[in-house]
This record gives C-alpha cells, structure tokens and sequence, in this order.
C-alpha cells in the first residue's frame, strides 16, 4: 500500500510535471502567436501607408500637366501683379528714378509746379523695400487735391506718409506751398 502510495505519488509527479510543461508551451505559442500578430499589424499599417502615398504621388503624376498649368498661370499672375503694383526697375536705383518720374509726370499732369524733389533712404517690410520720396511744390488748391487723388488712385502701391499744405501768404490767397513725403512699394 506504501508503495501504491508512492507509485501513485509519483505518478502525480509525473502528470504534474506534464501538466505544467504542457501550460509552459501553450504560453510560450500564445506569447509568440501575439507577437507575430502585432509584428503583422504593424507590417500592414505600413504598407497600407506606403500605398496611400503611393497613390496620392500617383495622383499628382497623372495630374503634373494640370499642376504646370497652374503653375505658370499664377507665375504668371504674380509677375502682372508685381508690374502693375509695385515700381520696378532693373536695379534699385532705376526703381527709385522712375517712382520719381511718375510723381513729377502726376505733378504735371495736375498742373502743380514741384519746385524739389528728393529720394529719401529706403525701408525694408515683409521683404519689399518702400521707396521714399520727398517733394515741394506749390500749386493752387484745386490742383494739390487733384494731385493727392492722382497718387492715392495710381493703380502702383503709393501713398503718403507727411503731407503739410501751407498758404503762401495772407495776400496771396490763391497759391499754396505743399510739402509731402510719398512711399511706394518695390519688390527690388
């Protein structure tokens, strides 16, 4: 009976020891089946992402015509834009003589005499550089005015930073001395 006991000890041992062996490989197959698992999610989430810019650059290589087109229409539009609306010149010098061209032909086109005009130093803002430009001249009120609105209506970018109208003196009522200081935008 002793030895049943025994034999049936180590018996149980024994099924003991498969038992556990046999729960050690399910654990060890269940832990590598999960990391395959995650391995294999993470290897499609990346082919899926690889072929989502794959298709989005497929996309734009099958519009490239399209893309070209509007790329050089709105080249195109900023090149007008800049033309029309800024002074340009070859050099910043050549800008800054022709700011002063077109204020001197406004001047006479509203029938004011600019007596001086002076090219004041430059100032950078948001990479464009504001021409500075001084005059005096003198005129009769209706011209000055239809001078101002000449240069705030100018379809170039310019404006006035000073104006000071003065009367010449008391008996002289129908002349003025004006003194203004103008700016205007260059893409130099």
């Amino acid at each position: 009976m002793e030895q049943d006991a025994t034999l049936s000890a180590a018996r149980r041992k024994n099924v003991l020891l498969a038992v556990a062996a046999a729960l050690l490989v399910i654990t060890s197959v269940y832990y590598a089946w999960s990391w395959y698992d995650g391995y294999m999610q993470e290897l499609r989430s990346a082919i899926e992402l690889r072929q989502v810019q794959y298709d989005k650059l497929s996309r734009l290589a099958a519009n490239r015509g399209q893309y070209e087109k509007l790329h050089q229409a709105l080249t195109g539009f900023r090149d007008t834009l800049v033309s029309q609306r800024f002074i340009t010149g070859r050099t910043l010098p050549l800008a800054e003589a022709r700011f002063q061209s077109m204020v001197t032909q406004m001047g006479q086109d509203a029938r004011i005499n600019i007596r001086a005009t002076k090219i004041l130093p430059k100032a950078n803002r948001d990479n464009l550089t504001v021409l500075n430009l001084s005059i005096n001249a003198r005129g009769e009120i209706g011209a000055i005015r239809d001078f101002i609105l000449a240069v705030q209506q100018s379809p170039h970018s310019m404006w006035f930073d000073q104006l000071e109208i003065k009367q010449i003196s008391s008996r002289e009522e129908r002349y003025f001395y004006f003194d203004a200081r103008l700016a205007a935008l260059t893409s130099q």
